[in-house]
């Protein structure tokens, strides 16, 4: 989209209502739409824009900006089409509530929001403030029984490296030792999990350089019209659970994936294991079916639940 900047502000400049600001230079814009892939459309006819729309999320909820339709162009249900295909790629990211920003006195843009479904809320204010300083170079952690301060930067998920392996090996222990993450007995050697895992999308969270949790996705199939479906792995270790590094890898991973051609994600999980029910289907991971005694363990039957997570972005278009 950033291709499209120019045309897309003069649009913007056309449409009554729209707020524009140093926030929207070619730079921010660039900016935004590289933390947000994917997730903004222009609509054109023939080699006129007629339509604009950004959207992006921080992980939690959804954010619409700049929604623009050209003026000879509106009631025709172009606006509803761009928000309806931003919420779909939102949804598809795992998030599962959008806002957006309006002045109050765009009365023709409130009646358009409120037509197509959305609440105008009066029980909260948007209170902004310019950064013109660093404030505090800590960030504050909050868990549900604990206060940490970390370092500005002291978490990260980065691609994971052989050097990992001890660490990442070791969570997959403690993995294990649940009882609810694998059918595994027994950890595997690095030869046997580099094997078996596809090499594009391999992630370690790590804290102060301390890797914390990994996420990875193995073929599913050796077939070639199974080439864009693969099985997702992610483990956290022990004192870390809870504080929602799984679902930031899991998010990770699957961008990771779509950018290696990866369309199909599943993930068979224990009905007992819910916090990773919950991750994945906070991720856009449905269940689609249970595999009944898939398998003995500990000298009883065990149920797997199929979750899986269609790419809205990767290998959509029709078959050539």
């Amino acid at each position: 989209m950033i291709e499209t900047y120019d045309e897309v502000l003069t649009l913007w400049q056309q449409c009554e209502g729209i707020g524009l600001s140093s926030a929207d230079s070619r730079e921010n814009i660039q900016s935004y739409l590289k933390c947000n892939p994917g997730m903004s459309f222009v609509a054109r006819t023939q080699s006129l824009l007629v339509g604009a729309i950004l959207a992006g999320h921080d992980g939690r909820r959804g954010y619409i900006h700049h929604l623009a339709v050209h003026p000879e162009w509106r009631r025709q249900g172009l606006g509803r089409q761009l928000v309806d295909r931003c919420l779909q790629v939102l949804k598809g990211a795992g998030i599962q509530k959008c806002h957006l920003f309006i002045f109050n006195d765009n009365t023709g843009g409130i009646d358009f929001w409120k037509s197509v479904g959305w609440e105008f809320r009066k029980d909260i204010s948007v209170i902004s403030r310019k950064l013109e300083a660093v404030i505090k170079d800590t960030v504050f952690n909050l868990s549900s029984n604990s206060q940490e301060v970390l370092s500005n930067q002291s978490q990260a998920i980065r691609k994971m490296t052989v050097q990992d392996w001890p660490a990442v090996r070791s969570i997959f222990e403690e993995g294990m030792a649940t009882g609810n993450a694998t059918f595994e007995t027994k950890p595997p050697s690095w030869e046997e999990w580099d094997a078996g895992h596809l090499k594009e999308s391999r992630l370690v969270a790590t804290d102060s350089e301390r890797v914390i949790g990994w996420a990875a996705i193995s073929p599913v199939s050796s077939r070639c019209v199974y080439a864009g479906v693969a099985e997702v792995s992610v483990y956290i270790t022990a004192d870390k659970r809870g504080r929602r590094i799984g679902r930031r890898l899991l998010q990770a991973l699957v961008q990771e994936s779509e950018q290696s051609g990866i369309w199909t994600l599943q993930a068979g999980i224990f009905p007992e294991n819910e916090p990773s029910i919950t991750v994945h289907e906070r991720c856009g991971f449905r269940m689609i079916g249970r595999r009944e005694k898939l398998g003995q363990m500990g000298g009883r039957w065990r149920d797997v639940l199929l979750f899986e997570r269609r790419s809205s972005v990767t290998g959509i278009g029709e078959a050539g």
